[in-house]
């Protein structure tokens, strides 16, 4: 299992998806969403199995969502906040 946190800003009133990034421990994604969320409108965190040699198997699965996020990004996620 691996996990990408993918952030969020507002520019001139809009939500924009900011740089996504790649986590290897739930834990760790978990503790760097909610400090990016503290400068950023808001965070998804997602899930995605992968296999021995690191490859996706799957899609993206939303976990956690911290703040405001485009409808969507993380419905299936738990809120976090």
């Amino acid at each position: 299992m691996r996990y990408f946190l993918q952030s969020y800003s507002v520019t001139n009133g809009r939500l924009e998806q900011g740089l996504g990034q790649f986590i290897e421990a739930r834990d760790q994604a978990i503790l760097a969403a909610e400090r990016i969320a503290r400068t950023r409108a808001g965070v998804v965190v997602m899930a995605q199995d992968c296999d021995l040699f690191g490859e996706a198997r799957g899609p993206l699965k939303p976990i956690a969502t911290f703040g405001r996020v485009p409808g969507g990004a993380g419905h299936h996620a738990a809120r976090a906040t």
